[in-house]
């Protein structure tokens, strides 16, 4: 066995010498082509059943054979059932081999596959590793011995003058791996017969290669394969004339010429739907002189499909438009000729929907379209697509709902019975003309988010679950955004209320004592005012306090009456006197809203003794008095951004002797 295992791998080398090929031998032993000596174990020989050169058949493959191949029909032996006519044996062999093809083939038109020698096969018999199965008899076989069922084996290192050898080459599994095609199943035919061989090759390691075809002759490579599929490989031929042929026929379509010289060329073919038998054909004209040969190398045949492509999220919405897209991930293996997005006011649209938008152009990756004319407060539904020529792929269904602009009357506005599905987000635009404390208030969301934003982004509040906003906005425009976060469909209404305007509104009041000032809560006309009395002309010290009871913030401006001849008047805060800008209307508060402390104030009278002292002369004695005089003045607080809301207070001092 071990010899006949050498045998086959010096054959392969002899006809890669003789006839100029490269077939890879099968055998090797520790890494090395088995050529000489004789291992201990069968096992340290190592066949590669890919390799296209020469080895021994398997026991399957030695049986499939002698039973005639695919079309055989059942028989005792192989070939038919009269032993005599189809090999020599024990009864007819006169006790030693006969030369070969004396008796009748089987189907295959193979001879003494029944008696004369028994063959080796790569096989061992179970539980025998050193031994390896002979099959078919030998001449020195009784009839039973040389049944098709019948099994027998020897130690691999036996010598026998009954034993022989019929050598194999893997066509299939040796064209696959010198096609990198392990997954396909490879005939071949014609005159001659290709062969996986390893130079010359695209790859740098093997391909297949047709026999030496004469003029008048052909060689064909086959196999088959399922579409849609993208073919690719390489090929070459050499000394090729000019009438010679080398075409691919696919079944569905005229056969593609393959021209070319010697160097390795590429060529892509697309096919259709459908099981396609592949057959590369290499025909040789009459008139040609010589022999020629072509290869291939490294068939792919991957699987096309229509693209693949998800949609983006809708971009900036407005009450009439939205930017809308997707991305094209996977061409399918054939050219994007077209894509865009697909939008409708029903799920699931199609490109035989309303709305339709192409991108500018095909092929893979991110685009956008912007959809107009959009009708406002409406949700719509879109899909990205992509085509080629196998079909068209939508990308995920988004939902997306236009602007609403809500206007208010007298401040008030409200929208009824909206539908919020899930995965949407709805805008509500609106207006404040006058500052207002609004209230906001939605019915029907259990499970959403949202917020409020004034004109320039900032936000204003957030929440989750129904709308629920109370507090001071600025006049300007805003925006309500409400997102679902649930899996089901809500229906809500919205309720907006701003119409309680919101004003500054000073608060003057005055007192003798900072703790009991009077005129809070009291405006004009109303009186609110203190009178004061200097007896001898000593300074006089009254409090007044400012406040904003309105619900707009707002620093208070303060104006005071000045001095006079008689009466000097001076005004002290906590930060100093400040009577010179009380005087010229400059003081302003800090801005202060309706929960803030009031903001005091000392005013201080100072009588002009010397004009106010007089000597009067009552008998022989001069008495010095003082004479009653009065100085009135006022208080003003006015609110620094709305001038027309104010409040005043009044004070009288009168000196007294």
């Amino acid at each position: 066995w071990f010899d006949a295992a050498k045998w086959c791998n010096a054959r392969t080398e002899w006809e890669n010498a003789l006839l100029a090929r490269s077939l890879a031998p099968a055998y090797r032993v520790a890494g090395a082509v088995f050529k000489t000596g004789t291992p201990t174990l069968p096992a340290s020989v190592i066949c590669d059943f890919s390799a296209g050169g020469y080895r021994l058949p398997t026991a399957a493959e030695w049986e499939y054979a002698a039973r005639g191949g695919a079309f055989g029909t059942p028989s005792t032996y192989p070939g038919g059932n009269t032993l005599d006519d189809l090999g020599w044996y024990l009864g007819n062999s006169n006790g030693a081999t006969q030369p070969a093809g004396g008796k009748t083939a089987n189907g295959l038109g193979l001879y003494d596959l029944a008696g004369n020698a028994a063959e080796w096969t790569w096989d061992a018999p179970t539980g025998s590793p050193g031994r390896r199965l002979l099959q078919g008899g030998a001449w020195s076989s009784t009839p039973s011995a040389c049944e098709l069922t019948s099994l027998s084996s020897e130690t691999a290192s036996t010598r026998l003058d009954r034993s022989g050898f019929r050598v194999a080459r893997s066509i299939s599994l040796a064209l696959a791996a010198a096609l990198d095609a392990t997954g396909l199943a490879w005939e071949s035919g014609g005159d001659e017969a290709w062969s996986a061989q390893t130079t010359p090759s695209h790859d740098g390691t093997d391909a297949a290669e047709s026999g030496p075809v004469a003029p008048g002759q052909s060689s064909w490579l086959e196999t088959t394969v399922t579409g849609p599929a993208n073919l690719r490989f390489r090929w070459e031929a050499s000394q090729r004339a000019a009438l010679d042929v080398f075409r691919l026929e696919t079944g569905t379509a005229d056969p593609i010429l393959l021209t070319g010289a010697a160097n390795w060329s590429e060529r892509l073919v697309e096919l259709p739907a459908g099981d396609h038998t592949l057959r590369w054909l290499f025909v040789r004209d009459a008139a040609s002189t010589g022999t020629s040969r072509v290869r291939l190398d490294a068939v792919s045949v991957t699987p096309a499909t229509a693209p693949t492509v998800t949609t983006t999220a809708a971009a900036s919405i407005s009450g009439s438009g939205a930017t809308l897209g997707g991305n094209v991930t996977a061409d399918g293996g054939r050219a994007v000729t077209a894509r865009g997005v697909v939008y409708s006011t029903t799920p699931e649209p199609t490109l035989t929907s309303p709305g339709s938008l192409a991108a500018a152009s095909g092929g893979t990756g991110t685009f956008s379209v912007v959809a107009a004319g959009l009708d406002e407060g409406t949700t719509y539904f879109a899909r990205a697509y992509a085509t080629n020529n196998l079909g068209t792929a939508y990308g995920e269904n988004v939902v997306f709902t236009t602007d609403t602009t809500v206007t208010l009357t007298g401040g008030v506005g409200a929208v009824n019975g909206r539908a919020l599905l899930a995965g949407d987000t709805q805008r509500f635009r609106f207006g404040l003309a006058f500052p207002s404390q609004a209230t906001f208030a939605t019915t029907g969301l259990d499970a959403a988010t949202w917020e409020l934003r004034d004109g320039g982004g900032a936000l204003v509040d957030s929440g989750s679950g129904n709308v629920d906003f109370g507090g001071l906005l600025l006049s300007g425009q805003y925006l309500l955004t409400v997102t679902s976060t649930g899996g089901t469909t809500q229906t809500f209404s919205l309720d907006l209320d701003a119409s309680v305007e919101a004003v500054p509104k000073p608060d003057l009041s005055i007192g003798s004592d900072p703790t009991a000032a009077t005129g809070v809560g009291v405006y004009p006309p109303t009186a609110q005012s203190i009178a004061v009395l200097s007896r001898r002309g000593d300074p006089v010290t009254f409090f007044a306090k400012v406040a904003n009871e309105g619900l707009l913030p707002d620093a208070m401006k303060l104006r005071g009456s000045g001095s006079n001849s008689l009466f000097a008047v001076s005004y002290t805060t906590a930060v100093g006197n400040v009577t010179a800008q009380m005087i010229a209307g400059t003081f302003a508060t800090e801005v202060m809203g309706p929960d803030d402390a009031a903001v005091g104030m000392t005013v201080t009278i100072t009588p002009n003794k010397r004009l106010l002292t007089k000597k009067v002369k009552k008998g022989k004695r001069v008495l010095t008095t003082t004479l009653r005089k009065t100085h009135s003045g006022l208080i003003e607080a006015t609110a620094t951004d709305d001038p027309t809301r104010s409040d005043t207070v009044r004070y009288q001092v009168t000196t007294t002797p």
